[in-house]
């Protein structure tokens, strides 16, 4: 039986294992704010993408559509927390990000439909409509 109460500490340990470090220096260059998030925040996404990576090969997929929902609030939580670190947010900033993390939230549950009937579709995000 999977376990996603484990699955989602290998998670988190698996960020502050492999990037947490890294976050502590890019926060430690002389580099503007902007410049520090967007360095966290690519550290963030590729990371994600290699656990995303291993949960596909590693398994079922009666339990893919769970583990990547995990996998993406584990990701909001640590995005939150390492972009907060070089970037303290204020208060509509928080807001703003918040939305951002939570529409990719609720979009990963159409990422990998659990019923083969059901068909993905992309999620289109309301900010790029309004663009």
């Amino acid at each position: 039986m999977f376990d996603l109460q484990h699955f989602k500490k290998e998670i988190l340990e698996s960020y502050q294992n492999n990037i947490l470090d890294d976050v502590l220096r890019i926060k430690a260059t002389q580099s503007t704010h902007q410049e520090k998030a967007k360095a966290v925040n690519k550290l963030i996404s590729e990371h994600q993408t290699v656990l995303k990576i291993k949960a596909k090969r590693g398994l079922e997929k009666s339990n893919l559509q769970q583990a990547l929902l995990v996998l993406q609030y584990c990701t909001s939580v640590v995005s939150l927390e390492y972009r907060h670190c070089v970037w303290p947010y204020e208060y509509m900033a928080l807001s703003r990000r918040v939305g951002e993390l939570w529409e990719r939230f609720c979009c990963s549950a159409w990422d990998y439909p659990s019923r083969l009937s059901h068909k993905n579709f992309t999620c289109i995000s309301i900010a790029s409509k309004a663009a």
